[in-house]
């Protein structure tokens, strides 16, 4: 058990949640502990991502008021002023999406690196019995999957309220340029956007397809060096050799069809402004029949141009934050577990020479019987005990029921405070043999150190 973790400083501020979690022992909240972390910072950069936007709508208006002043006669001289002003808000524009980005990767960097601290502390604080609720797969989801979701979260959230509400000023300031046009540009964003769904999702079946063909190739080129003796005895080079280069071939097919989907998507995203644009101006001319004037045209393209982003980014928003939160709903289960509680599983001994003790002690799995019951020893200072019996006899439980990573029904087991304080070791090792003296006197017998230096020595 590591009870103090790696700590993390920045701007003398601390970033680690394991000092939230200590504080929380008994009742850990993931979500309101990155909160109590990171919120005031993390909807600090609302106000940047609003400034930002503001700044970029700015540029469609200050356009119309400077093209209706070029198409004046009449000499003006605010068309300089107007101009500036573009120049200063797409500046500012630039300047304040910049800063928002930056610091939002800083805190989702920190994000991060508490997150999977958390999680490492976690795992070394819960005993094995509680572990038990979780496969190996799912750990290393935690810390790779789960946490990159959760990482993603912070920017989704800010776009989550940022992109409706440039959906409904982009709208808005279109309705006053060209009336009720605009819904013609709306409706072919609206079919524009189930299409590149679908195109987006082919890219992603390819994908998958391209990355299962990769592993497999590798995996046979791995197994094929790794008996290349075999396969060289056996002339086998033509078949393996077929086989790999069968599956770069569907490799490569899906590479190319991934390629030219790409394409398509490219396509569709560079050509939605224009086509939005023409359905908008050709319905507000033929349809309404409205006269067309440069300051209308070049600000409705401008507003296009605004309008594209939000419409094709909502659906992948929306899916992100779902992620997000399945993934917190996933860690915030493993981080309910019970951390091990060293007065939960020891007693405190009086006696002065006795170091541990084990008075008829019942040991078992989560979910199971009793593995081994009716255990009792005493174990002094400078005393050596050996635990020896069959297969599945109950030697691996015994060891961990004495580390308290096992479950027991009575606190059967005694330490000294000196224990307590020091912490427990358990140091395990491989099992080997000496083969031509394979003894049990000359395998598990304690020797001097010297003696087991030489004895090493001469088997190796």
């Amino acid at each position: 058990m590591v009870e103090n973790s790696p700590t993390f400083y920045s701007d003398g501020q601390h970033y680690s949640l394991s000092s939230l979690h200590r504080k929380l022992q008994f009742n850990f909240d993931y979500f309101g502990a990155l909160l109590a972390t990171y919120g005031l910072a993390f909807f600090s950069l609302g106000l940047l991502r609003l400034a930002s936007d503001a700044f970029v709508f700015a540029g469609p208006i200050l356009l119309h008021v400077l093209v209706e002043i070029l198409e004046d006669p009449a000499p003006n001289n605010l068309g300089y002023l107007y101009a500036s002003l573009m120049v200063i808000c797409s500046f500012l524009a630039a300047l304040f999406s910049a800063s928002f980005t930056f610091y939002m990767q800083k805190i989702s960097l920190k994000v991060r690196t508490a997150t999977v601290t958390a999680i490492y502390d976690k795992l070394l604080m819960v005993p094995l019995s509680e572990m038990s609720k979780f496969s190996s797969g799912m750990i290393l989801n935690f810390i790779s999957t789960d946490v990159d979701r959760i990482v993603n979260f912070c920017n989704s959230f800010h776009a989550f309220w940022s992109l409706p509400v440039q959906l409904g000023i982009a709208l808005y300031l279109l309705y006053r340029e060209i009336g009720m046009a605009f819904l013609a540009g709306v409706m072919v964003a609206i079919i524009l956007i189930p299409l590149n769904k679908k195109v987006t999702d082919s890219i992603g079946r390819m994908s998958v397809k391209l990355m299962h063909c990769k592993d497999q190739r590798i995996k046979l080129v791995r197994e094929t060096m790794e008996g290349i003796r075999a396969v060289k005895c056996s002339a086998w080079e033509g078949f393996f050799e077929k086989k790999i280069t069968g599956l770069r071939e569907d490799e490569l097919k899906y590479l190319k069809a991934r390629k030219y989907l790409d394409a398509v998507c490219v396509y569709l995203w560079a050509s939605a402004p224009l086509l939005i644009t023409i359905c908008i101006l050709t319905t507000y001319t033929l349809a309404l029949h409205e006269k067309l004037t440069a300051a209308k045209a070049f600000t409705c393209l401008a507003l296009v141009n605004i309008l594209i982003m939000p419409l094709n980014a909502f659906p992948w928003v929306l899916n992100g934050l779902v992620e997000a939160l399945v993934s917190l709903r996933r860690l915030t289960r493993l981080f309910a577990l019970k951390n091990m509680d060293v007065h939960d599983v020891y007693t405190l001994s009086e006696e002065k020479d006795t170091v541990m003790y084990v008075r008829e002690g019942n040991f078992f799995w989560r979910g199971s019987k009793h593995a081994i019951s009716g255990v009792s020893f005493h174990g002094t200072k400078g005393k050596i005990i050996g635990i020896s019996g069959d297969v599945g006899s109950g030697k691996t439980t015994l060891l961990l029921g004495l580390l308290g990573e096992t479950k027991s029904l009575t606190e059967c087991i005694g330490i000294t405070q000196e224990s307590v304080s020091n912490g427990i070791g358990y140091v395990g090792q491989e099992r080997w043999l000496y083969r031509e003296l394979c003894t049990p006197y000359r395998d598990l017998r304690f020797i001097p150190w010297t003696a087991f230096v030489r004895y090493i020595y001469g088997s190796s």
